[in-house]
């Protein structure tokens, strides 16, 4: 009778430690266990769409939203999917570019086991700041020592706050070789989308030699 009940407590035991797996119903039973303020790097590659808050050109402080074009993500509730998609369908029209960049952030434990990461970094060029805030939302089963690449997150957005990059009354000053005054002709929708887009590579090549 004592080596049945010996011989149960091995099996009892034995399950505990090798059946992890099934458990996590097949994830990994070490995956790291992340707390709230853990560090994560993000590897952000993505084709963004520039959402224009306000008057960019007519303004003290001009707030730009960048997000990608995203897929299903496995992770998101119904609720949550849903979300995703309606921002995606809102910003389809928006300025688009190819952005890479590599940031830090911090994660906050999130329901359904999820992680939020978030970074807020402010950078300084010309003698202007500029605040960039950066959030999305990840599983565990995606970040691999510490790192996660931004297709595995969810609800990605990068918010810039910045001063305008061309004056307020819409215009530039040109001069010629020679010339000590010069016309200065309204810019078009084109010149202006360029300018931005170059002040936005500035800024988040400014942030990323932070990390």
């Amino acid at each position: 009778m004592k080596k049945k009940i010996l011989l149960l407590a091995i099996i009892i035991s034995g399950e505990a430690i090798f059946g992890q797996v099934s458990v996590y119903n097949g994830a990994d039973p070490y995956r790291q266990i992340f707390q709230n303020g853990d560090l994560v790097k993000i590897f952000i590659s993505e084709n963004l769409a520039i959402e224009v808050k306000n008057d960019w050109s007519g303004t003290t402080e001009m707030e730009l939203k960048l997000t990608p074009d995203k897929k299903y993500f496995d992770f998101l509730q119904g609720t949550e999917q849903s979300r995703n998609s309606e921002r995606v369908q809102k910003e389809r029209n928006s300025i688009k570019e190819k952005f890479e960049l590599t940031i830090m952030a911090r994660i906050q434990r999130l329901e359904n086991r999820l992680l939020g990461v978030n970074a807020q970094k402010t950078v300084t060029l010309d003698g202007r700041e500029s605040v960039i805030q950066i959030t999305g939302v990840t599983h565990p089963r995606y970040i691999k020592k510490s790192e996660v690449s931004s297709e595995n997150v969810a609800q990605l957005a990068i918010t810039i706050r910045v001063k305008p990059p061309i004056a307020r009354s819409n215009t530039v000053t040109t001069l010629e070789a020679g010339e000590t005054e010069g016309e200065t002709p309204s810019l078009s929708e084109e010149q202006k989308n360029q300018i931005l887009l170059n002040h936005i590579r500035e800024v988040l090549a400014a942030l990323e030699q932070q990390n």
